[in-house]
């Protein structure tokens, strides 16, 4: 039976992945498809951030790109208890809804004709990078219990949790491939780091891990 509080960590995800694609649509109807995104300009987790997102936020604290912030709790630990940290390069920030969320971009994800910079597992393959504690500095202060990571992919206007798509293009159909659920599911357990608990919810419906 699925406890109370994996009940409301379950809707607060789906509450944040649903404002975070609101936000996404926003910043496309003022600034077009990602593809047209100018990564070049902007091209520092700052300067995407605050072309690109910060005007349709509501936020109470901005911790810049400090290693030792306010807007996220002190430490972290993944699904197998292992220290987790937020990388300090990442923007972040505390919500007025107090959520906290981290922003990191890849400048080097779409060329100059909208294809992909790299088609191989070894390159990055999502232009940005949402960490969203969703209920701030609380505990647990885990990963895929309350911290989650979601991307934007290259050639998508939408936000996924990562572990929705695989790393391995179809250059034919132009698609990324989905991940697999035996992938999905060794991420989100006590031998893996969590990042991919997001997908695995979405996939499930549900917290049962």
């Amino acid at each position: 039976m699925v406890s109370y509080s994996k009940k409301l960590q379950y809707s607060a995800f789906k509450n944040t992945h649903a404002e975070l694609n609101q936000l996404l649509k926003y910043s496309r109807m003022a600034n077009g498809s990602l593809k047209t995104w100018d990564f070049k300009t902007y091209n520092d987790n700052t300067k995407g951030f605050d072309k690109y997102f910060l005007p349709y936020l509501d936020i109470a604290k901005d911790c810049g790109v400090a290693a030792n912030d306010d807007c996220f709790a002190d430490s972290y630990k993944d699904m197998k208890n292992a220290a987790y940290t937020i990388p300090a390069t990442y923007r972040k920030v505390f919500l007025t809804n107090k959520t906290s969320l981290a922003y990191g971009q890849n400048n080097t994800c779409i060329t100059d004709d909208g294809d992909p910079a790299s088609t191989t597992a070894d390159h990055p393959y999502a232009c940005i990078t949402f960490l969203v504690d969703i209920n701030g500095k609380d505990k647990p202060n885990r990963m895929g219990r309350d911290l989650f990571e979601f991307k934007v992919y290259q050639f998508y206007d939408i936000v996924n949790p990562s572990g929705t798509f695989s790393e391995q293009y179809d250059t034919a159909n132009r698609v990324w491939l989905p991940e697999t659920t035996a992938n999905r599911n060794s991420n989100c357990s006590s031998a893996g780091v969590g990042n991919y608990c997001g997908a695995k919810l979405v996939e499930d419906g549900k917290m049962d891990y």
